[in-house]
């Protein structure tokens, strides 16, 4: 737990900008089209508000915890709210990042409840969806990612934490460098796996 919190803290320090909400939430810098395709939904305002609403209120509640906060059940109860507002209302054009925010908060929050396998169906879906929205070394799919291969060793799937980490560390020795911190904890955890676990 304590490695992980000092790869959260990294993250926050190296790769987020100084505007940005907080580990778990999309960079402010990045462009948010709502869909490659054109579309006939209608745009409606006060919808998209509501989901920046529970996003928010999401970061206010993790806001002082130095580990993860007491009222989990909570946060993860907020962000199904936001998962029925998205479902209850597909007659209306949502922007692609809100719908990730919300069901990257499902993941990382469900995987802390134990719900392995539906964060892992998260994770894969905001991999997936989120190479339209942002770029390869975003600091949101670097998130999902590094979530992913976190809620595969939780669950005891370690052959694919191992993929998620390699596939990490390529990315940040890319965009990073070889002796960047985050490379080098997330190159550390890729030994512990290797070293616990013996060859996969």
């Amino acid at each position: 737990m304590f490695l992980k919190l000092i790869y959260i803290a990294l993250i926050f320090t190296y790769l987020l900008p100084s505007n940005s909400f907080n580990f778990i939430f999309a960079s402010e810098l990045t462009t948010y089209p709502t869909t490659k395709n054109k579309s006939n939904k209608k745009y409606n305002p006060d919808l998209n508000k509501s989901l920046e609403d529970i996003i928010k209120e999401n970061y206010q509640l993790l806001t002082g915890y130095d580990k993860w906060p007491a009222d989990i059940k909570r946060l993860h109860l907020n962000s199904e709210k936001g998962l029925k507002i998205i479902s209850d209302n597909k007659n209306f054009l949502i922007p692609l990042n809100l719908e990730l925010e919300i069901k990257l908060h499902l993941a990382i929050f469900g995987s802390q409840l134990g719900y392995y396998s539906l964060a892992e169906s998260y994770y894969l879906e905001i991999l997936n969806k989120g190479k339209d929205l942002y770029e390869e070394s975003d600091t949101f799919l670097i998130d999902a990612l590094y979530g992913l291969a976190t809620n595969h060793m939780k669950s005891g799937k370690y052959k694919k934490g191992k993929y998620a980490l390699e596939t990490l560390l390529a990315i940040q020795k890319k965009y990073l460098g070889e002796d960047h911190p985050l490379t080098i904890i997330t190159r550390n955890e890729l030994f512990t796996i290797l070293r616990i676990n013996g060859p996969i």
